[in-house]
């Protein structure tokens, strides 16, 4: 009977650790607590081979050690002397195999915060992402046993599958900031939708695009549509083929003084997503305001020492302007324009209009 008991007990614990890196280990840390009578218990990711370099911590337990931490973090971090990177990943250790209960570190540090007791495990997975699940005991709660040691071992292969899932998850969370980095420094706006045009997700910017645009919107029901029915019906078509190829197109439409340009392609990953998989990306970009125009001569100025003029000029090229058309534009004559423009490309180190054009596409100065 106890037996049965302790399958069901172990069974939770290996489905709240499944459940570990989407609730980020709160409901498994804590069942673990209550399963093995821990007065803490704590999941400790480092950085690459660095010892004492904590990338991320989770905890918990009935045992405050706030204070203990900080005197960790400003006394012991760079003297605490456990072989972290030399553990034999698989199995847990006693704090006894790993260090002398005599040292400074053990008897300064772990027995005032109650952390006489501890098991200790080194968990990798395949990329490389490394972590150390510790469980502790004050000393009124007892040794672990034996068979509490197997049971905690019985745990750590279903630890690397959740670390797996967990390495995953911090990619993509990287992945989509900077995305979203990109995305609001070059002013476009994205957002994901299926065949039928449901809109499954939208980036910030494109959902502000929509609210204020009187030429695109989202309906009711959820999906994408633009209020001239001629454009709408390419918008559509372009999601088709999008969603059934390679194929992408770009239209334009008109919203009050403005244009937004939309470019559709298709979902650029073979991966299966389920329902929750797009069929085309769409990019929406809307004519730059001043500030926007400003912000990037401001960015053109102090990464290639443009002057004022110099950065209007380049921007102008940039947009495909001649010579005699900014010339026009700025009350200057032609010959003056292509001055500052062999100016501009000596600074930006290119010898064309077209490289510049390039250079203004891609250059760290409108990502920066």
């Amino acid at each position: 009977m106890v037996r049965a008991a302790k399958t069901k007990d172990d069974d939770r614990l290996v489905l709240a650790l499944h459940r570990g890196p989407l609730e980020r280990w709160s409901g498994f840390l804590n069942a673990l607590c209550e399963n093995f009578d821990l007065s803490y218990a704590t999941l400790i990711f480092r950085h690459g081979q660095a010892e004492n370099q904590v990338l991320a911590e989770f905890s918990a337990g009935p045992a405050d050690i706030r204070r203990h931490r900080a005197r960790y973090r400003s006394i012991y971090s760079e003297l605490d002397p456990l072989p972290y990177h030399q553990m034999e990943r698989g199995h847990s250790f006693t704090i006894e195999k790993l260090l002398a209960t005599d040292h400074p570190f053990y008897a300064d540090l772990l027995v005032p915060a109650g952390l006489e007791r501890m098991l200790i495990a080194r968990i990798v997975e395949p990329s490389g992402y490394a972590a150390w699940l510790s469980i502790c005991r004050d000393r009124d709660r007892g040794e672990f046993t034996p068979t509490e040691q197997a049971r905690f071992d019985a745990l750590l292969p279903h630890v690397e599958v959740a670390l797996r899932t967990f390495a995953v998850l911090e990619r993509y969370k990287v992945h989509a900031a900077i995305a979203r980095h990109l995305s609001g420094r070059l002013a476009y706006a994205a957002l994901a939708v299926t065949k039928d045009r449901l809109v499954l997700t939208a980036g910030a910017k494109a959902s502000a695009i929509i609210e204020e645009s009187d030429a695109i919107a989202v309906s009711p029901d959820n999906r994408l549509r633009l209020t001239d029915r001629s454009a709408d019906k390419r918008l559509g078509d372009a999601i088709r083929e999008a969603a059934d190829g390679t194929v992408s197109r770009a239209l334009r439409v008109t919203s009050g003084d403005t244009q937004i340009e939309i470019l559709v392609v298709p979902f650029p990953s073979t991966s299966t997503y389920g329902s929750a998989r797009p069929d085309a990306i769409i990019f929406l970009h809307q004519e730059g305001t001043a500030a926007e125009s400003d912000a990037v001569a401001e960015r053109l100025s102090e990464m290639f020492e443009l002057t004022p003029i110099e950065c209007e000029i380049a921007q102008g090229l940039a947009r495909g302007r001649t010579m005699a058309q900014l010339a026009g534009d700025l009350d200057m004559t032609e010959n003056t324009i292509r001055s500052y423009s062999k100016s501009i490309y000596g600074k930006l180190g290119v010898r064309r209009q077209v490289d510049l054009v390039r250079l203004m596409l891609h250059s760290v100065a409108i990502l920066a």
